[in-house]
């Protein structure tokens, strides 16, 4: 009985055992539910940290956006203007196209009066061995010369005259 009496009651030490775990389980459950609110309140900290990053960065983007529709809508008014600039280089150079071709038109007439002055020059010297003079001062008729001339006043869209 001695032994008995030295250990505590059965009901007792249960009591006791029982209280401790509870102590040990509500201490455990107390840092576990501390670490979930950690761990929350670390997640919430990280997505007001990545808001605040995106909407720095959305500020940033929209900032860029108007500077980028600024720029369009200069160089649209800066095309607008340059048009009639553009315009009137077309219409120049139309113009310089039909006096390309006037100038070859004259250019090649110019070459045929040569060789008619030649001609004449050298019937001239001919005539002039044999004694007698040329019919006409610039050589051959007036009627050949037309077809040139008539050709020149057509790419011009002029009208022949006649004399």
């Amino acid at each position: 009985m001695a032994d008995t009496a030295a250990a505590p009651p059965a009901g007792e030490n249960r009591k006791e055992t029982l209280s401790k775990a509870s102590a040990v389980m509500f201490e455990k459950v107390s840092k576990h539910l501390q670490g979930e609110l950690y761990a929350s309140t670390e997640d919430y900290t990280l997505l007001e940290k990545m808001n605040e990053v995106t909407t720095a960065k959305f500020k940033e983007l929209t900032e860029q956006a108007a500077t980028i529709n600024q720029d369009m809508s200069k160089l649209r008014e800066e095309s607008s203007e340059l048009v009639p600039a553009l315009d009137q280089i077309d219409v120049l150079e139309t113009s310089v196209e039909e006096l390309v071709n006037t100038a070859t038109l004259l250019d090649d007439y110019a070459k045929k009066l040569e060789g008619k002055y030649k001609e004449i020059i050298v019937a001239g010297d001919h005539d002039e061995e044999q004694g007698t003079a040329p019919n006409s001062p610039v050589g051959g008729s007036p009627e050949r010369d037309t077809g040139v001339h008539a050709e020149i006043l057509r790419s011009h869209g002029a009208k022949k005259t006649s004399s």
